[in-house]
């Protein structure tokens, strides 16, 4: 998308997937919608849509780093904070269980 310059096509694709399905699919969803909105320099939608994805699957980590460096730059160190915590927590989670 932003090698090519050209961000219509994705946003043109997006206006014909419906957003629903399991968390997963969803998470996916709203992460590349992010990624569309961001290389239009939409960053508000696209900081809303790695929100969404991490809000439906929180171990999205891409979403949640793309989140970090957008937080982290506003210098909204509290909610960077928050992620980074959750992120730690839930790979300390999945380490624990093999």
């Amino acid at each position: 998308m932003s090698e090519s310059g050209n961000s219509e096509i994705p946003e043109e694709i997006f206006q014909t997937i419906t957003a629903k399905g399991d968390s997963y699919f969803l998470s996916d969803y709203f992460y590349t919608q992010g990624i569309v909105l961001e290389s239009k320099g939409d960053k508000i939608e696209s900081i809303a849509n790695f929100e969404k994805a991490c809000a439906v699957n929180p171990y999205h980590f891409k979403a949640c780093r793309k989140l970090i460096k957008n937080y982290q730059d506003m210098g909204q160190n509290e909610k960077t904070d928050s992620i980074i915590n959750t992120m730690s927590s839930l790979r300390s989670r999945v380490l624990s269980s093999n």
